[in-house]
């Protein structure tokens, strides 16, 4: 596409975007842009937000699968480094690095942390110490941070 057949002012615009419209846009001759920031979505939301939140919901749902799959591996890993296996076990979140390729959880019950590496596909059992540190000696029974 080269040219648009309409040429639209500002205000021609700003009633698309109310209306939740994405139309191109014209920046010069030969210069025809379309979908700007992603877009917008029948229900007004940002395209690229949605496209967003789809990704991270895939992700999570991923680590979810991950973590069941391998529930048989944590427990015995659990069980060497508790000495215990906990009736349940409930996984929290704790952290996503900013490209996605790991995600860190803690497990409540034992206190043990579980990376995923998803580009590597490989998992890492920790305990909150190691994770921590808290290995070290504390000085007068309390750390400084």
């Amino acid at each position: 596409m080269t040219s648009l057949t309409e040429q639209l002012n500002d205000a021609q615009y700003g009633n698309i975007r109310e209306a939740h419209i994405t139309s191109g846009v014209q920046l010069g001759e030969n210069k025809v842009y379309g979908l700007i920031g992603g877009g917008y979505m029948s229900d007004g939301s940002s395209g690229e937000a949605v496209r967003r939140e789809q990704f991270w919901h895939n992700r999570l749902k991923l680590c979810e699968m991950v973590i069941r799959g391998n529930m048989p591996f944590i427990s015995l890993v659990t069980r060497r480094q508790r000495g215990l296996e906990p009736p349940a076990y409930r996984f929290q979140l704790l952290w996503i690095s900013n490209s996605a390729d790991s995600l860190r959880l803690i497990e409540w019950n034992s206190h043990m942390g579980v990376e995923w590496f998803p580009k590597k596909g490989k998992l890492r059992i920790l305990t909150m110490e190691e994770e921590l540190d808290f290995g070290e000696a504390f000085e007068g029974g309390i750390r400084l941070l």
